[in-house]
């Protein structure tokens, strides 16, 4: 059982690497130990707070992409193959069903532009084309990512948003008005933490709940990643965007980035 006086549950890319390195050992637990596994498996205190951070969307998804696809130090593919290689694996791998979502939007890790990346996660074509590879383990269970983001008419950050903090699985919300809902919970029921403001937060936090913080650790876990101005990001994709994860924006007063 976990007495942590507060919890965050790890979604990638918003700081939860960061928060873990400044607080206690169970404050912030791992991706694979989301809030539905936990309710499942009674691992939490009833007197522990539930934390989720937040994360402008274009930002998360530029962080995301920039780490998952394009960073060598995280990509050993990229590290170690060369291009013609990862082009002939991906040809060769194209109706495997099991593979992080990375690997399907970068092209098999072939593809190293950002915007492009981007475009896949957010074009309907793409999304319908791969609906059927499953993420084995992906943060806790295994997923069909690209159906549920069809099927509940969202983006990937709010897939994932739920995925970590949501009550049921993922796989398991049937509606966009149950995604709606589900989200309105989290953010009824959970201290909201901004990305764009960890530190003062975490702090803010802690002292409330007298919990002892690292405040040492600087913030420099972060992307090998440009200014978003620097990106070739259309008006149509940002739009798209908007749209896809509307619910984190409209219920969270995200801004874009």
């Amino acid at each position: 059982m976990i007495n942590s006086k507060f919890v965050i549950f790890h979604q990638p890319k918003t700081a939860g690497s960061y928060a873990s390195a400044c607080l206690p050992k169970n404050y912030v637990l791992g991706h694979y130990h989301n809030y539905n596994y936990c309710l499942k498996h009674n691992t939490l205190s009833e007197k522990t707070k539930l934390v989720c951070i937040v994360r402008c969307p274009l930002d998360y998804y530029i962080s995301l992409i920039t780490f998952w696809c394009l960073d060598p130090n995280y990509c050993d593919d990229i590290r170690t193959k060369s291009i013609n290689t990862l082009t002939k694996e991906y040809m060769e791998k194209k109706e495997d069903l099991i593979g992080h979502p990375s690997y399907w939007i970068s092209n098999g890790f072939t593809e190293r532009n950002l915007s492009n990346i981007l475009n896949n996660l957010f074009c309907e074509e793409f999304i319908l084309k791969h609906k059927e590879k499953l993420s084995k383990n992906h943060h806790t269970y295994d997923n069909y990512v690209f159906l549920t983001m069809l099927r509940l008419d969202i983006g990937f950050y709010t897939f994932a948003f739920l995925e970590q903090y949501s009550r049921k699985k993922v796989s398991e919300i049937k509606t966009t008005m149950d995604c709606y809902n589900e989200i309105i919970y989290i953010h009824d029921n959970f201290i909201k933490l901004n990305q764009k403001t960890i530190t003062k937060e975490l702090k803010e936090l802690c002292s409330k709940y007298s919990v002892k913080i690292n405040d040492k650790i600087h913030k420099q876990m972060t992307s090998n990643r440009k200014p978003i101005n620097d990106y070739n990001i259309s008006n149509e994709l940002i739009e798209k965007i908007k749209y896809k994860d509307r619910f984190m924006i409209n219920i969270f007063n995200l801004d874009l980035y």
